[in-house]
């Protein structure tokens, strides 16, 4: 593990932090595809801990972190720059591929007002490049599809495929009621503008009665 760190006090309202990393992760594990995990189906593999693969991984990038803070306002701004690659022997012939969560850019704010000194706003925002994933052909949903015998067809190279960019919104108003007790009452909106932020996708089937093929359709979750 190499870690750099940099720490500044530009004044006493204003703080600012940098980072940079790079780590290297030895004896990881992960399931074979195909693999089937205890109690999850009737096709149940009891020795499935001896077929787990054992790899590599390499994670690397930047972290910066600036604060305000003042007797009524406080914000916070971080980006973090990184990039999470695994080798395994048994998958994409020992080349390197993307870890599953590996986020790119990741962007987050968040902001707190205190107008009453029993009354404050709060309000956070979040923008990170969407997750890694193994596209799969399905007949229906399950995220387990790389451990279960019901998975029909891979698609994509692993976790080659990026999903779309997450973003939201929140905001909220926060009242203190009574101090000895410390009562608050919180009321917040998450995702104010309804972005539709997806977690996972796949290729469903369609089938008529008799079992023919109507067509395939990638299917948001």
């Amino acid at each position: 593990l190499v870690n750099a760190l940099l720490h500044y006090q530009f004044s006493d309202i204003l703080y600012l932090s940098s980072s940079i990393f790079y780590k290297k992760m030895e004896n990881l594990t992960r399931f074979p595809l195909g693999s089937s995990l205890p109690s999850l189906n009737s096709y149940v593999d009891f020795n499935w801990q001896r077929r787990l693969l054992l790899g590599e991984g390499i994670a690397k990038g930047g972290e910066l972190d600036e604060q305000y803070k003042t007797t009524n306002l406080m914000a916070q701004l971080a980006y973090t720059l990184s990039d999470y690659q695994r080798i395994f022997p048994e998958v994409e012939e020992g080349n390197a591929f993307p870890f599953a969560f590996n986020q790119r850019h990741n962007l987050s704010f968040s902001s707190s007002y205190q107008f009453h000194k029993n009354i404050a706003f709060q309000l956070s925002f979040a923008f990170n490049d969407g997750l890694q994933q193994t596209l799969y052909r399905n007949d229906f949903y399950s995220p387990l599809d790389a451990v279960s015998y019901y998975f029909t067809e891979q698609i994509s190279r692993t976790n080659a495929r990026k999903l779309p960019t997450y973003h939201r919104l929140d905001v909220a108003l926060s009242m203190k009621f009574n101090r000895k007790l410390k009562q608050n009452l919180v009321v917040g909106v998450q995702n104010v503008y309804n972005r539709r932020n997806i977690y996972y996708q796949y290729i469903r089937s369609f089938y008529d009665v008799q079992g023919n093929l109507l067509g395939n359709r990638l299917t948001d979750i």
